[in-house]
Order: C-alpha cells, then structure tokens, then sequence
C-alpha cells in the first residue's frame, strides 16, 4: 500500500494527484486524532483489497488547511471516494461497518466504470 499512498498538503499537490491518478481514496485525518489511528488497519486491510490502479491519499488536515477549508471537512477522519475527478462518495467518522459498505460501494462504483 505504501507506494500506492500520497500525502499532500497544498490545493496544488492535490490537482495534480487529481489529474493523474484516476481513482483514489481522500482520507482527511491529523496526528491527534485517536479514532482515525484506531480506524487505520481496518482501511488499510479494505484498501488493500482494490485494484491496483487506486492510490491512498491523504491530508493532514493541520497542515492542509487550505485543503481541508475548501472540502469543507468538519470532523476526521473522513474518507471521500474520488473517481475520474469527481468525488462519488462520503463518509465522515470511525464505525467499521459503515467504513466496509464505503469499500463496497467504491467497487461497485469502479466496476461500473470500467
């Protein structure tokens, strides 16, 4: 997952992971933030069952501010499925089940896309 995974914190760093990566997930998080470290192995094990052509990326929502603010992200994690340039899907909080119907729904998505 590791060479799969970008971690930006301009608007800039993110159009461009926009304009080349077709697929990914936007994971806005922060270093205090206990439910998305407790959250974290239950997405990497989701994450990791995606096809390769997903990548990982991820805002620190401290130093990407500018990208938090213009996401409008009120609480972390949240995770926002983004596909061929659009954001397809939302989920803002922790809960293991509602992070598995997300994983769900981004296959089902990507499926139909292809």
């Amino acid at each position: 997952m590791e060479d799969r995974t970008y971690y930006v914190n301009t608007k800039e760093d993110l159009k461009l992971c926009m304009k080349s990566l077709p697929y990914f997930i936007l994971k806005f998080t922060a270093t205090w933030c206990t439910p998305c470290k407790r959250i974290q192995p239950v997405f990497n094990e989701l994450f990791n069952t995606l096809p390769p052509e997903y990548a990982y990326v991820v805002v620190d929502i401290d130093t990407g501010k500018s990208i938090a603010n213009m996401f409008r992200i009120k609480s972390v994690p949240t995770f926002i499925h983004m596909a061929k340039g659009q954001g397809e899907e939302l989920i803002v909080g922790s809960n293991e089940d509602q992070l598995k119907r997300f994983f769900i729904n981004v296959r089902k998505t990507y499926d139909s896309q292809k």
